[in-house]
Formats: structure tokens, sequence, C-alpha cells
């Protein structure tokens, strides 16, 4: 199983180095703005889903989903 994360995690690492070294590679400030801002809006919606997963996993009133989700695909 540690052999499974140490491949998760270099992984993860390359695709951080990737996304760094493509973000230094933009010089035009506005557009590394822009990229800056999207990757936290999507960061917020990923957390706010995890949060959101993680409530309804242990709050057992709730009772069925809602199929109607923002986001969820069929």
């Amino acid at each position: 199983m540690a052999m499974d994360e140490d491949v998760a995690s270099d992984r993860r690492r390359r695709e951080e180095l990737g996304l760094i070294k493509a973000f230094l590679g933009i010089r035009d400030p506005s557009r590394r703005q822009r990229i800056l801002e999207l990757a936290e809006e999507l960061a917020d919606h990923a957390a706010s889903e995890t949060a959101g997963l993680a409530f309804a996993s242990t709050d057992a009133s709730l009772g069925d989903v809602p199929r109607d989700l923002p986001g969820q695909t069929e």
C-alpha cells in the first residue's frame, strides 16, 4: 500500500511542477492573474463539494440525496 501512495505522491509532484513551469512561461500578467483566479475558483468549488459530501455522509437525517445538484452528470 505504501508503494501506491509513493506513486501517487510522485505523480502529484510531477503535475504540480508541470503546472508551475507552464504558469511561469506565461508572460502576460493579466493572463497569469486570470489563471490564478480560475485555479482558486476550482479549488474553492472542489473544497465545497468535498465538505458537502462529508456532511451528507455523516447526516443520516438527509434521506435521499437530490438528483438535480449543479455539476452532476448522468
